[in-house]
């Protein structure tokens, strides 16, 4: 949600500034579709990998759904303001690279997570209304532990 959230934003501060001058010599659609297959296999190449190996060394299938999130996970917001900050001259190619990567991420995380969702990868129940699932908490409890409560 922070990642669509800070997309937002930076998309509305880089079309705020097209308003002032004329629109970028290099929009993202001109690229080819070799481009975008190479920006956005990445994120799906890291969900796969992640998965089987975290999968392969013994974890639990709602670690596994967490460790494959978590590695395909970018902070595209500060990918975008270094790009930027790196390449002025050539805003439009320069900001394409973490946008595109950043629409693949949501699209990508998204879908896995509803897959995970209804195949009961996660701590939720399985069958459970989304909504339900996003609302409720279904993390297990901690065990006490008194040797480490002693040594605090």
């Amino acid at each position: 949600m922070l990642a669509l959230l800070g997309l937002c934003l930076a998309e509305c501060e880089w079309g705020g500034r097209a308003c002032y001058r004329a629109a970028s010599p290099d929009p993202i659609w001109s690229n080819p579709p070799s481009w975008f297959a190479a920006v956005c296999l990445p994120c799906v190449l890291g969900l796969a990998l992640a998965l089987i190996l975290a999968s392969s060394v013994g974890l639990s299938a709602p670690e596994t759904v967490a460790v494959g999130i978590e590695c395909c996970y970018q902070n595209t917001g500060l990918g975008l303001t270094i790009a930027l900050s790196a390449f002025p001259g050539e805003a439009g190619k320069a900001a394409g690279v973490p946008l595109v990567y950043g629409v693949a991420e949501i699209l990508c995380i998204g879908a896995f997570a509803m897959l995970s969702l209804s195949r009961g990868w996660t701590h939720s129940p399985k069958g459970e209304h989304v909504c339900k699932a996003l609302a409720g908490n279904y993390q297990p409890a901690a065990p006490e532990d008194n040797k480490a409560m002693a040594l605090t």
